[in-house]
């Protein structure tokens, strides 16, 4: 009975559990099973003293006895014997009819064997009692190393049991139950053979198809006889069928959603979930299904109504595997008036299109081990707008899919985080001193992910850097202020699209700090931030070069025909952090804007140095032109200037941010 107020749900003791089925009562079905351990369950102690009639009982043996089966079926992986010790085998032939009395029924031969020293056994059922039949057996039911006693039966060959590491010593019964020279003996599996067969009788014979389960309740009896049966059969029953957590009409109740059952549950998350009254509201707008097979059991198909009431009746055995699955059709089935309003405004229909898509693109990329799939259907016409790649394929794959309509950029331009050491750059930036820094804990933050050029992106913003941490989605300006940093050091022009995933141990993190579970507080934040901007820098220093003159070079040439506005280029490089990479303020001054090839200023230069030149004084300004070398277009223009010369000179413009074209007063 449940004590929350708003609840006062009864659920009977049997629910989930092995009894839950039987319509027996608890205390009665307890009583059968002590009763059946202390072997009293015949026929009329069952209709006398227990009130059960004679169907109920034959079906609780076989219940029990089931048990038996699946107890013995953990050990039959378990070898008995072992070196040093000696087990004894034999073969039997159960139902032999003798002296023509009796019903006539076919006949079964079964193969068993007994340690001496533990007093372990196995009985197994055998079509014949050939070599190849018995030795297999042997092989699989034996440790290897163990002394074998057996008679003198023709396919027990010595040879053959010693070539696979046993030790082997027969008596032949025609002249001695023991043998003379090596005292071995079988009497110990023949008593057990006794015992069997007198039980067998007891119960008036056994029916042929249930003698597997009538050995297994008698191993099963013989190896726990130092035991407690009783308990032994309640913890057996409590092994095998464990009590089943389906707690299905609480799934889409209200705050009742919710598997944590101490407090060590919460550093062993690794799904969402639906927290609060989430599914309650999807079943109060939309039609809810939900798939969900938990290990070890059947698959469910599960119906709920407007009210997240559990539907019984719509409940189906499917076959699927381990998992959940929420299906969500007929979005606003229940308010149809809501349903044809948003029908008819096609922009706000839109707009929640694009919001599904957002979300679950952020799903998506945050567990690359699922698979996420999103379809529209339109009169009748279903058009898949994302679907993810199945069976935990690379991240680069699944962010291509994610964004399908970047893959041209995505294909050529994606670079692979390199998770490295902090850089001397990151300890300067961050202010950490290597003498404090626990390098312990630096080992301890993972970084992967990838990083790509877009440049078909109309805003440099922060919406195309995803960041998870423990495969959560995190929102931390800081982190992702980090990209920002180190991205346009090495590339200016292009946005940037990345997805990365940064592990940190939970005892670090706080994912409480907000109502939203997508900001953190973390303890070695700096250190998070010190490593993250290292694996991004080293990354995109590895996939393009430094920029030096001779890459400018290549730039502006390969840049001329690009279609890149003066204002966008601006805009650029007021997102940039770095004071160092920002383009100086040259709003006092009188700038031509033009284009400028470097081809055409060498020739310019060229024909410049060809022409006479009167002699200069101390205070000219000295250009010196060189031939191109392999030291790099650096050694290419010297321009010498003292600080007096500052004051005569005219910007007439720029290019590639970075050269500044000037002019001499004093050479008008």
């Amino acid at each position: 009975n449940c004590n929350l107020r708003t609840c006062r749900k009864k659920i009977a003791v049997k629910h989930g559990t092995w009894f839950s089925d039987s319509r027996l009562e608890f205390v009665t079905a307890i009583r059968f099973i002590y009763c059946w351990s202390e072997e009293l369950v015949s026929i009329n102690f069952c209709e006398k003293q227990l009130q059960i009639s004679h169907n109920t009982s034959v079906d609780w043996c076989n219940f029990m006895m089931e048990m038996c089966v699946g107890s013995m079926e953990h050990l039959e992986a378990q070898k008995i014997g072992g070196p040093g010790r000696i087990v004894e085998i034999d073969e039997s032939l159960f139902s032999k009819r003798k002296n023509h009395c009796g019903r006539v029924l076919p006949p079964v031969w079964i193969f068993g064997g007994v340690c001496r020293e533990t007093g372990e056994c196995f009985l197994q059922a055998v079509p014949n009692r050939g070599f190849k039949t018995l030795t297999s057996v042997i092989l699989e039911r034996i440790e290897e190393g163990s002394t074998i006693y057996s008679d003198c039966w023709r396919s027990y060959k010595t040879s053959e049991l010693e070539a696979q590491g046993f030790e082997h010593f027969r008596v032949n019964h025609k002249y001695n139950f023991v043998d003379p020279e090596s005292g071995a003996h079988t009497q110990t599996v023949e008593r057990m053979w006794g015992s069997a067969k007198w039980r067998n009788k007891k119960q008036r014979g056994t029916d042929r198809n249930m003698l597997d389960s009538y050995l297994a309740e008698f191993i099963w009896r013989k190896n726990n006889r130092e035991n407690d049966l009783f308990i032994k059969a309640l913890q057996d029953i409590a092994a095998l069928w464990p009590p089943e957590e389906n707690d299905f009409g609480m799934i889409a109740e209200p705050h009742a959603t919710s598997k944590i059952r101490k407090y060590e549950d919460l550093t062993a998350i690794q799904t969402y979930g639906f927290r609060g009254r989430a599914l309650n509201s999807l079943c109060s707008s939309s039609k809810l299904t939900v798939l969900i097979r938990a290990e070890g059991n059947k698959g469910y198909q599960l119906g709920f109504d407007n009210t997240g009431k559990y539907l019984p009746e719509e409940t189906k055995e499917i076959t699927k595997t381990v998992g959940t699955e929420v299906i969500v059709t007929n979005f606003m089935c229940h308010s149809p008036v809501r349903r044809k309003a948003l029908q008819r405004k096609k922009k706000a229909y839109i707009d929640i299109i694009i919001n599904v898509v957002k979300v679950l693109q952020d799903y998506a990329l945050a567990r690359i081990d699922s698979v996420f799939e999103l379809s529209h259907t339109n009169n009748g016409k279903t058009t898949v707008l994302m679907k993810t790649p199945a069976n935990n394929a690379q991240m680069d794959r699944v962010v291509r899919s994610v964004f399908p309509n970047k893959g041209y950029f995505l294909n050529n331009n994606m670079v692979k985080l390199k998770d490295v050491d902090i850089s001397e750059t990151a300890y300067d930036l961050y202010k950490l001193s290597k003498v404090k820094l626990d390098l312990l804990k630096v080992n301890l933050v993972k970084v992967e992910g990838y990083i790509s050029m877009i440049e078909n992106i109309e805003n440099y913003s922060l919406d195309y850097i995803f960041l998870f941490v423990n495969k959560r989605q995190i929102k931390n300006q800081d982190i992702k202020a980090g990209v920002k940093r180190a991205y346009p050091r090495i590339c200016r022009v292009c946005d940037v699209l990345s997805v990365m995933h940064i592990t940190i141990p939970s005892i670090y993190l706080d994912v409480n700090s907000s109502p939203l579970k997508d900001q953190i507080e973390c303890t070695i934040m700096d250190l998070v931030l010190a490593r993250f901007y290292s694996c991004v820098d080293a990354a995109m220093i590895e996939k393009i070069s430094p920029n030096t003159c001779d890459t400018r070079k290549v730039r502006i040439d390969d840049s001329e025909g690009l279609n890149i506005s003066r204002n966008r280029k601006l805009s650029i490089d007021k997102n940039v952090n770095d004071e160092t990479f920002k383009k100086p303020d040259l709003s006092n001054h009188s700038q031509v804007p033009s284009k400028f090839s470097l081809k055409a200023l060498k020739e310019y230069v060229k024909s410049l140095s060809q022409q006479e030149t009167p002699s200069t004084n101390s205070y000219d300004t000295e250009v010196v032109f060189r031939e191109e070398n392999e030291k790099g277009a650096e050694e290419e223009l010297k321009r010498y200037l003292k600080k007096d010369d500052f004051a005569k000179v005219n910007v007439i413009g720029q290019f590639d941010y970075t050269f500044i074209l000037c002019q001499n007063i004093q050479f008008d």
